[in-house]
């Protein structure tokens, strides 16, 4: 992203939460949603 020679930070930094944020959203459903698996099938006995 380097346009005549000069760096945009604001479009790498935006770029970048763009492509993090989904991720850390789908990380910590998918963290829930594990640990209560486990927990149910620990208490079925």
């Amino acid at each position: 992203m380097n346009f005549g020679g000069e760096w945009h930070w604001e479009i790498l930094v935006t770029a970048s939460v763009i492509t993090t944020v989904p991720m850390i959203i789908l990380f910590f459903i998918g963290q829930r949603s594990f640990v209560e698996g486990i927990a149910t099938t620990g208490s079925k006995g």
